[in-house]
């Protein structure tokens, strides 16, 4: 009987604590000054402001202080080392493909030779398959990490032939 008495008491206690907090907040009272009114301005009342700011703080007329045909030059040597960065890393990826290509191409011909020559089972013919399967697998690896440098371009918005080096 003791327990439901103090549950009772302590139900009471939530009650009127939730109580008296929703009616403090609804009151208003918990505002630090509710006398002051918030103001909106539109762009016809900030267009004053914006006329006489400090020219560092407006928008530019051209992106760069000395001129437009200074803009183009920085501009076409940025784009022209953007494109060198992204042929210059896709390069990589892209030899490694190729000589892996090279690699698994000669190890075949070297065990076709080695088959004709009538030795099916010999020490040879499993070192050169397990070579062949070594340099496949590196170059699935290759592979995905070019895949994946060609998914991070397109992401940045860098066009499919920067990264083979085909520029115009």
């Amino acid at each position: 009987m003791m327990v439901r008495t103090r549950m009772k008491s302590s139900l009471l206690y939530i009650f009127w604590a939730v109580t008296i907090g929703t009616a403090f907040m609804l009151s208003g009272a918990y505002a630090a000054d509710s006398s002051q009114k918030s103001l909106t301005y539109s762009n016809k009342d900030l267009q004053p402001y914006v006329d006489s700011s400090p020219r560092e703080l407006r928008e530019p007329d051209s992106p760069h202080p000395k001129g437009p045909n200074k803009t183009k030059t920085a501009t076409v040597s940025r784009e022209q080392r953007e494109k060198e960065y992204w042929c210059k890393k896709a390069s990589g990826p892209r030899k490694k493909i190729q000589r892996l290509n090279d690699d698994i191409s000669e190890k075949e011909q070297q065990l076709a030779e080695t088959s004709r020559n009538g030795a099916i089972r010999n020490g040879k013919t499993m070192a050169l398959n397990k070579e062949i399967a070594k340099t496949r697998k590196r170059l699935k690896y290759a592979e995905s990490d070019l895949r994946d440098l060609e998914d991070e371009a397109y992401r940045k918005g860098v066009p499919p032939g920067w990264l083979r080096c085909q520029f115009e």
